[in-house]
Formats: C-alpha cells, structure tokens, sequence
C-alpha cells in the first residue's frame, strides 16, 4: 500500500528536504520503478542546468543580491544598463516575499484542466496563490515581457506553438520563476529534454493526483531560492564566522578584457547582409552573454542586429549573431555593446540553414531565398553543405509521390486475373477453366483431384487498365508531381540535390577558456 502523508505536513517536509540540498522528495512506495528512474533523469538534467546557471551568475556577484530577480539565462551575464528589462518596473511581488501571495502564470488552453488546476492552488494549506492566465503562447510572451511571477505553469502543447519552441520562448522570460511544463503525453525523452532546456518539472496531466501539482509548485520556489542563496555573497570568515564564495576562478569574472580581432556584418531586414557597412574591430571585453568591441568607422547603425566573425585558436572564423545594446561614439569610430543571441532567435538558427518542404511550391528550398544565404556564403559566413538527394519532377521540379499504375496511361485503376500453373503439364490457365464440382481437374490433360501445393500452384496473370485497357504482365512505378500534376514513369524522374549551409559557431565561453 502506498504511504499516506497528510497533505498539509508533507509539503513542508518536501520543501525542507529541498532546502537541505536534495534534488527531489519521494515517498516510499508511491512511486513505480519507471517513475523511480524518470525523477532520477529529472534530477540529474535539473543538476547540470543548475550548474550552468550557477557558472553564469557567479560572474556578477556584486549585482546578482540587487536584481535575483532578473538573473535567467545566458543573456543576463551583460552588464545591467544593457538590459532593457531591468527598466521596467515591478508590479507584482518579489519572488519569495513572505506573507504575500505567490504569482503563478498559468499558460493552458484547456479550459477543463484550467478549473482543476484552479480548484488545486486556490485550496492550497501553504498559502494564497494569485493565478493568472492566457491560453496561448503569444499571450504569455507578451504578459512576460511586462510582468514579474514566482512560477510558471506552461501547457507545452498550446495551439501557437511546438513543445520545444514553447520552453524556447518563455524560459528566457521566466527571470528566476520555475517553469513546470504540462503535457498530456508521457514521453520519458522529450520530458528529459524538457529539463534540460529549463524546465524544473515535467507533469504528465492524466496522471496527477491529489496535491502533486501544488507540491511541484512548493518544490520549484525552494529550489530556486536554494539556489539563489548559494549566490549570495557571503562575509569573510573573520567577520561572520561563515564561509565565503570563492570568485577568484577565471569563468566567474563578471567581466574582463579580450582583445582579438573581428568583423561584423550588419543583418538587415529581411535576413541579408549589409555590404556597405561591413567593418573591421576589436574585442574589447567579454562575458558569457554579451562582448563589448570598437570598430573603425562612424555611422548610423542600419540595424540592431549583427553577424561577428572572430578567429578562434584553431584559426577558423567563428561567427555568432548579436543584438546591439549600446553605441558611443569615439575618437577612433565606435565602441559597442551587444548580447549574444540565443540560438533559437539567431539568423543561423538550424531551421533556417536546412531545406524545408514548402507546401505552396511544392519543393524543397530554405526559408531564406536563395539570393540571400548566396550573399552570406560568399562572406565566408556560410558553408554550402550536401544534405539529401531527392526525385523531383522533370518538367518543373517540383516534389511527386509515386505509386504502382498503368504503363500506357500511368492510371491506379488497375484489375489482375489470377491463373493456375499445373506442374505436370505445365498449362497455365485461368481458375475457371480448372473448377469443376467438388474438384479441381487440368482442361489440358484432365487429371483429376489436383491439390494445391502438391499438383498446382495460383500465379499472378495479366494486369488489365480500367482507364485505358491496356493489357500487360507487369505494371509500373509512377510519378506524380504536387505542384504541376503532371504524370511520368518513375525513371524519368530527375535526381535533385538540397543543399543547406553550416557555419562555424563561435562559443563564448570557448573564448573566456582560451583568454
């Protein structure tokens, strides 16, 4: 029999047991060896994106205690007045505050599952939840950008969006909420890549139970506010008699000198290159989420956007996409500021380098038009690359399906007799001619009684068109094209390479190493 625990009590057990250092808190029994091994995963997926999280935010401690808050992601290692979100003010409650309700976002388009999730958090024994809800991921991007919550309850199969562009979108906006991810279907490798992407739980909703969603929720705060005090920084062991972090290794600078040379190439709109203001620079510092560098020239930024090209050890070019932040001007030309972007948001992101199906042509081209990632391979920035070879049709390339058919016509409608072959004789005719009643007996030699398998056996006769009439023993592999229509035996098909492009991309952190 599973384990009862009362509700009220287990929670702050679970939220201790978190607080101590664990990862996760199971009761005995309550759980199947599969969930066993699935909390297992979780728990070490949640572990390393910690450890990540943890490299990233030690680089400012004398500016993570004044914006926990803000600290996420990759992109919140540049200095703060880069930062557009730190601007904006608060209008709900700092994370953790006690006393106040807890912010939760509840981002779900079943309306059904919306009043048990309600029902759950508004009946919970640990305090008040204030629950705000959109039904799409549009809306939640938007609600984020000017709101701050505790969590974040996201149906990852919203109707706006896949499951991994989902997590993509809101973990970078979530600050330090916990992100539990919802789904109906319990598939152990996509939830494990959920973790990995950020999530800090992934619930399957068919099989929640009694207080499981709001236990996850308990969990997530106080894994986040464990994490969050072992940032803090800590007095000296002669002042409080405690221990103190250690930021003297090299990865945990906030920021520090790099001086390497690169170039940028300005993205307009539209995604092509801006050739007449491509420029020549110099790193000039260097974080894990933003560079700072000067070039040569002064002009009116044409966009905010930029391709920087810098040679790494290997003495490759390494190129990244960044978003400018700042610009000054100076003596020499102009020194700016600019955050790494992440790669879903990047122009070299791998749905736009990879040929795609286009439903309206029916074929195969990259998002980007052909004229457009030409310019960027002639850069240098791109690679031509061999993906796939395809059949494509003869007359406009389009893209066809093929199926068995008429030699003559190419038509599916298609009729085949069925024969006897009788091994004696070797006469092949049709089974009409051998039926007799209550045997089977040869028109040629008239043996009788023959048995299949042992006197005769049934083959495959003529194949007749229905369209047509066309008459042979064979029929034939057919092609035909979405785009046109047109019809042609499969050999004549045309062989079509696609082509996508690679680019060798530049890892910040592979710099900081190397620095």
């Amino acid at each position: 029999m599973p384990c009862y625990i009362n509700s009220e009590n287990a929670v702050l057990w679970f939220v201790q047991a978190i607080a101590l250092g664990a990862q996760d808190h199971l009761v005995v029994d309550a759980f199947s060896p599969a969930d066993l091994v699935r909390r297992i995963f979780f728990a070490i997926e949640r572990k390393k994106w910690e450890t990540r999280r943890i490299d990233l935010w030690a680089a400012q401690p004398h500016w993570l205690t004044q914006h926990t808050d803000l600290v996420a992601t990759e992109s919140a290692a540049i200095h703060p007045a880069e930062i557009d979100r730190d601007h904006r003010q608060p209008d709900v409650a700092a994370a953790g505050t006690s006393g106040q309700a807890k912010q939760v976002l509840l981002v779900e388009d079943d309306h059904a599952f919306l009043n048990l999730v309600r029902d759950e958090l508004e009946h919970d024994h640990q305090g008040g939840f204030d629950i705000t809800h959109v039904d799409c991921l549009a809306a939640a991007v938007d609600w984020l950008e000017q709101h701050r919550c505790d969590c974040i309850l996201l149906d990852i199969s919203l109707p706006d969006s896949d499951w991994y562009n989902t997590l993509a979108k809101v973990r970078p906006r979530a600050g330090t909420a916990p992100v539990i991810a919802l789904t109906w279907h319990d598939n152990i490798l996509e939830a494990i890549e959920g973790i990995r992407q950020g999530a800090q739980d992934y619930l399957v909703k068919s099989q929640l139970s009694n207080r499981v969603l709001s236990q996850a929720v308990h969990m997530g705060l106080a894994r986040r506010d464990r994490l969050l005090d072992l940032l803090k920084p800590q007095p000296a062991d002669d002042d409080a008699g405690g221990p103190r972090i250690d930021y003297t290794e090299k990865r945990q600078h906030a920021r520090y000198c790099l001086t390497k040379p690169l170039y940028t190439i300005p993205i307009l709109p539209g995604g092509a290159p801006d050739l007449d203001h491509r420029s020549e620079g110099t790193s000039l510092d260097l974080s894990a989420g933003g560079i700072g560098f000067e070039i040569g020239e002064k002009f009116q930024l044409p966009t905010k956007k930029f391709v920087i090209g810098v040679e790494s050890d290997d003495g490759k070019i390494h190129f990244t996409t960044v978003e400018i932040r700042r610009a000054t001007p100076t003596a020499r030309g102009m020194e700016l500021g600019a955050r790494f972007e992440e790669d879903a948001d990047s122009l070299f992101c791998e749905e736009n380098l990879l040929p795609q199906l286009n439903t309206e042509s029916g074929g195969f081209r990259t998002p980007l038009s052909d004229e457009i990632m030409a310019q960027w391979a002639q850069l240098g920035v791109l690679q031509p690359t061999l993906v796939d070879r395809i059949y494509a049709c003869p007359q406009c390339q389009g893209l066809p399906t093929f199926r068995t058919g008429c030699r003559a016509c190419g038509s599916i409608h298609t009729t085949c007799s069925q024969l006897i072959h009788h091994f004696a004789c070797a006469h092949v005719g049709f089974v009409v001619d051998f039926e007799q009643p209550g045997e089977m007996v040869c028109p040629k030699c008239r043996l009788r009684s023959l048995v299949v398998g042992a006197d005769f056996e049934y083959v495959n006769g003529p194949h007749r068109c229905l369209s047509c009439d066309w008459s042979d023993t064979e029929l034939e592999q057919v092609g035909q094209c979405l785009r046109c229509s047109y019809r042609f035996p499969a050999h004549q098909a045309a062989e079509q390479e696609l082509i996508g492009y690679y680019v060798n991309r530049l890892d910040p952190l592979a710099l900081i190493g190397a620095s």
